[in-house]
């Protein structure tokens, strides 16, 4: 059963109004992420990057969270008995919260998670070394029963290959089907009955980036929020959440306050922010990313970048060296080598930064003095290039031509580049500023004698803001 996975931005960084008093019951949660299966059985890319969005949103909902992450059998059986008995602990008026992501499958009419550590994926043995979705359930209302329970099931993968037993023949996953429905309990699907769900998305699935987007938004109580759960996430991929539940009481989950604009607006220029900050290979720019937006949970995915990026290069520090080759030849190849990959550097940061294309202060009007075109394009073989143009006639007329080099993202909006003209050779330290869908000139500084030509996207002559570019789709 694979959950079906990205949609939308998903929030975290929300201050509740009146949260004192809504979110007074105890909240207990375990998100288990469930993916580093063998190939035979079906290897999957986002349950990590789920379980790790969902913590972070639940912790600032007040959730005493426990994650696990690519649970055997005895690791899963052991992780829901101490969720049971946690919730139990909380008292009467607690609020339990499960969540799993990875594979899982109906054999009949019973439902199943998958570990990571079984050990056949024929189709008759495999129940036997997986967990039962009901012993959750039954679990939590027999020793747990005074609690509100969510039940959240993001799995039913098709990328699952089960196998008739004695034979090698792949057969089709089997989506869930229902369970009964118990009084204080909701159960989510992340899929319809029978269907399945793919296994995409990049920093998270498209089932758990909605329910992290609504279930921070107070005023919406619990039911009614996984119902805008469904509608998203039918609308974004067409797929069909399943929601049951029965004789459940109204739980706010983000609590009854309303969020304020100042959240909302901070919330969406971290979202825009990390669209075009996702990719960097720089830990600085990540540091100062979370440093500017650290109490969204975008902050966290920047933290699991990091991680990435440190791993990546351990890994590299530590593998196998290759025999050193001759000093002569060393040199050679150094040279060759660091000039390639600063130039593709150039070129794909310039690239995942949004750059690339035609920018005027006015796309509807032809280049003039008052109207300035610039191109920015790739090279295949050098820097990247930038082209201004003033002025038009049988073709546009250039004014100048500039490679970009040493270019960095410095920040959520901030491309910084060595602007080397072609025409002189004259060098420029040039940061550029995008601001909503935007571009300027925010500072410009030689860098032989410090001068500054433009500070805080004005003119120093004169003080007057540097012009706004808007994208145009062509010329």
């Amino acid at each position: 059963m694979r959950r079906f996975r990205w949609v939308a931005t998903a929030l975290i960084s929300l201050m509740l109004v009146g949260a004192s008093s809504a979110l007074a019951d105890k909240r207990v949660a375990l998100l288990i992420g469930n993916q580093g299966y063998a190939p035979e059985v079906g290897r999957l890319s986002n349950p990590g990057n789920d379980v790790a969005l969902l913590e972070g949103v639940l912790k600032h909902l007040g959730f005493d969270v426990t994650t696990v992450r690519d649970a055997g059998l005895a690791s899963l059986l052991q992780a829901v008995n101490a969720h049971v008995r946690r919730v139990r602990q909380a008292g009467p008026d607690a609020v339990g919260f499960f969540y799993y992501s990875g594979h899982g499958a109906a054999d009949g009419a019973t439902n199943y998670l998958i570990p990571v550590d079984v050990k056949t994926i024929d189709d008759d043995q495999l129940w036997d070394q997986s967990l039962r979705l009901t012993e959750i359930t039954r679990k939590l209302k027999e020793e747990a029963g005074n609690a509100t329970h969510f039940v959240v099931f993001d799995a039913c993968r098709n990328t699952l290959k089960l196998r008739k037993s004695g034979t090698k023949a792949i057969v089709q996953s089997r989506g869930f089907v229902p369970v009964n429905q118990e009084s204080g309990m909701l159960i989510a699907y992340a899929t319809a009955e029978g269907a399945l769900a793919s296994d995409v998305g990049k920093s998270a699935g498209p089932y758990a980036t909605v329910l992290a987007d609504e279930v921070v938004k107070p005023g919406f109580e619990a039911v009614a929020m996984f119902r805008n759960v469904q509608r998203r996430v039918r609308t974004a991929s067409g797929q069909e959440p399943y929601l049951g539940f029965n004789a459940l009481g109204d739980v706010y989950l983000a609590g009854k306050g309303e969020q304020s604009t100042t959240s909302r607006q901070n919330l969406s220029e971290a979202s825009e922010a990390w669209d075009r900050t996702r990719e960097t290979t720089s830990i600085a720019v990540l540091e100062l990313y979370i440093s500017s937006y650290k109490d969204t949970y975008y902050a966290g995915l920047a933290r699991l970048r990091i991680d990435e990026l440190k791993k990546r290069q351990v890994a590299v520090d530590t593998s196998p060296k290759a025999p050193a080759p001759t000093p002569q030849a060393a040199h050679s190849t150094v040279a060759n080598q660091t000039a390639r990959l600063v130039v593709t550097a150039d070129n794909d940061t310039v690239r995942k930064f949004g750059l690339f294309g035609t920018w005027a202060v006015d796309c509807s009007k032809p280049p003039s003095s008052g109207n300035t075109y610039e191109d920015d394009s790739p090279s295949e073989t050098g820097y990247p290039i930038r082209t201004w143009y003033h002025t038009q006639g049988d073709r546009y007329a250039p004014t100048h031509t500039s490679e970009m080099r040493n270019v960095q993202i410095v920040g959520p909006d901030r491309l910084a580049y060595l602007d080397a003209r072609k025409s002189d050779g004259s060098l420029t330290k040039v940061i550029l500023a995008m601001i909503g869908n935007r571009l300027r000139s925010y500072e410009a500084i030689d860098p032989k004698d410090g001068k500054t030509y433009i500070k805080d996207g004005k003119s120093v002559d004169d003080g007057k803001p540097t012009e706004l570019f808007e994208k145009c789709p062509s010329h």
